[in-house]
């Protein structure tokens, strides 16, 4: 933690408090390339579950595909 400080204040200190502001000043920007990558993980995941071979959860092959959520039987390799 103390280096962590020592790293914010040596950094503000050069470059300005502007540096500090970073985030503040992007956030709708970060906000939403969270939200896109995060849906197109949760995509992704769900494609993957359709390929041969796959261990699907029990509850996981319903008729709905809206409640198909977590298709993949999750497995430490």
């Amino acid at each position: 933690m103390m280096l962590t400080l020592a790293i914010i204040g040596g950094w503000t200190a050069t470059q300005g408090i502007d540096a500090l502001l970073y985030i503040p000043h992007h956030f709708p920007q970060l906000i939403t390339a969270a939200l896109a990558m995060s849906v197109f993980q949760a995509f992704f995941v769900y494609a993957q579950s359709f390929k041969k071979d796959e261990m699907l959860a029990i509850g996981g092959n319903s008729s709905n595909p809206l409640y198909n959520v977590s298709r993949e039987l999750l497995r430490p390799q």
